[in-house]
């Protein structure tokens, strides 16, 4: 529709290919970064723990600006069971894939990995045992 975004076409023209991908991320990624910066400082006047839930802070090296990294992952065939209930392609869901830092890097950056194979209230249960054993760490 007129003057909306078709996120289903940008990110297939997105994905495609590294250049296209390079182009998006040159177009919204400065607007993006500021946003965030701007909320996390905001935030930070009333908050003393801010959670970014953000699939490219590794990508935009924001890891080097926050004081704990969780990384979420689940195995590839999960991933791609995911992205189809969304109704994205297999074929999208592997170009996606293609544009991701490897997982080495994610586990080399994160703090801590939690794995995300089962359901959404056993993934609710490790990031609860995780974030509760980091405030535990902190309030000593």
């Amino acid at each position: 529709s007129r003057g909306k975004l078709n996120r289903k076409q940008t990110a297939q023209i997105a994905f495609s290919n590294k250049a296209n991908k390079r182009k998006l991320d040159r177009l919204v990624h400065p607007f993006l970064l500021h946003e965030l910066k701007k909320q996390i400082k905001k935030l930070s006047k009333r908050y003393n723990v801010i959670v970014i839930d953000a699939a490219l802070l590794l990508d935009w090296r924001l890891d080097k600006l926050v004081d704990q990294v969780l990384v979420i992952h689940s195995k590839e065939k999960q991933r791609f069971k995911r992205l189809q209930k969304r109704g994205i392609s297999s074929a999208d869901a592997k170009a996606r894939q293609r544009m991701q830092l490897p997982y080495r890097e994610y586990k080399k950056r994160a703090d801590k990995v939690v794995l995300n194979n089962k359901t959404k209230g056993d993934l609710e249960e490790k990031v609860k045992i995780w974030a509760s054993a980091l405030f535990f760490c902190n309030n000593d």
